[in-house]
Order: C-alpha cells, then sequence, then structure tokens
C-alpha cells in the first residue's frame, strides 16, 4: 500500500510508480521490502520508508537506484 492511499491523500501517478518499485523489489529479493506478520507494523515501516536489501543476495546499485527511486516518497 503506497504511503499516500494510508494517509488517505488522492491516489496519483506515483502510487503506480510506488506498486512497481514494490514488485521489482519482490522480484529480486524475494520477499516484500516492508514484510512482517503484524500488519500494523508494516504501515509504521511503510511510513518510515527505511528501504533495506539483504547482504545475501548481489544487487546491483543501478538495480538499488531504480528500486529506491520507485519508492521514494514526494513529501510535498
Amino acid at each position: 500500500m503506497a504511503p499516500e492511499i494510508i494517509c488517505g491523500d488522492n491516489i496519483s501517478i506515483n502510487s503506480d510508480y510506488w506498486s512497481l518499485g514494490i514488485i521489482l523489489y519482490e522480484l529480486v529479493v524475494g520477499i516484500p521490502p516492508f514484510y512482517h506478520e503484524n500488519e500494523e507494523l508494516v504501515i509504521e515501516l511503510i511510513m518510515k520508508h527505511e528501504i533495506l536489501y539483504p547482504s545475501f543476495i548481489e544487487i546491483s546499485e543501478e538495480c538499488k537506484n531504480l528500486i529506491s527511486s520507485l519508492l521514494a516518497v514526494d513529501k510535498t
């Protein structure tokens, strides 16, 4: 769920970019970037927006930059 949806803001093209970033992360890593069994904690992780990449998978810097760009939050 994109941060603007959690906040109740208008959905925009940024929500689609966010979804693409989530899917790309899952394809590369195998799990969602903000995974936890507790749904409330997932929302908190999304809002804090700290993307961690596992050290046991070799991910190129270009791929990390693409994912991070797609998952960028426009705070304006």
